[in-house]
């Protein structure tokens, strides 16, 4: 038991030292885990099944194509519009 005791007193001065590292120590653990939950919940909706074929949907063209015949359709509606109202100068302003 003496020992200890000897050994405590050889680190009294370094009391404030020794708390601060535990302590950091600690917001490390709480850190790291919660640096792993966001990463294994981010890699959970990278691989989600429904966001893979949204994404294979993409990559095979559908979606842009969808997108560039809506966009043309609506450019045809937009110039009829503006045939039938007037001059194209005249809608600018």
């Amino acid at each position: 038991m003496k020992l200890y005791i000897k050994v405590l007193q050889f680190l009294k001065p370094y009391w404030k030292l020794i708390l601060t590292s535990i302590f950091l120590t600690f917001v490390y653990i709480v850190l790291n885990n919660l640096s792993l939950w966001v990463s294994v919940d981010f890699v959970r909706e990278l691989f989600d099944p429904e966001n893979v074929a949204i994404a294979r949907q993409q990559a095979s063209g559908e979606a842009v194509r969808d997108t560039l015949a809506a966009s043309a359709q609506s450019s045809r509606e937009q110039l009829t519009e503006t045939l039938k109202t007037g001059s194209l100068y005249q809608k600018i302003n």
